[in-house]
């Protein structure tokens, strides 16, 4: 089974509440976020289903959502509505793509906030 094929099935066969990282509220990596980016550009890598770009975008960040199951997209813009269309939605793997310009690049040190400059 790939990479792909694995994220798939978790999203298929589960509800946002059956997996074990989702956040009702992500107060943490948003308030890291705030802290090292306090406007501009966000990619949350491995966003799924997550409630952080919502939140991010409502807090005025451009936003980007990167992760591997078109599953996980497809619901979490469904549950956005017409907010959907202000969020960048990539389907890839991020260990093996990084599609955006250079104005999207990694901010160093960063590892676990996908804030970007």
């Amino acid at each position: 089974m790939s990479t792909q094929e694995h994220w798939e099935s978790v999203y298929v066969f589960k509800s946002d509440q059956d997996l074990s990282w989702t956040q009702l509220e992500p107060r943490t990596s948003s308030s890291l976020i705030g802290e090292v980016c306090l406007a501009g550009r966000v990619i949350d890598v491995g966003g799924g289903t997550s409630l952080l770009p919502e939140r991010l975008l409502g807090r005025g960040y451009s936003v980007a959502v990167f992760d591997i199951p078109q599953t996980a997209i497809d619901r979490a813009r469904s549950r956005l509505g017409a907010r959907a269309s202000q969020i960048h939605w990539i389907v890839a793997d991020v260990t093996a793509t990084w599609p955006f310009p250079k104005c999207w690049s990694p901010v160093p040190n960063m590892p676990s906030v996908q804030t970007l400059r």
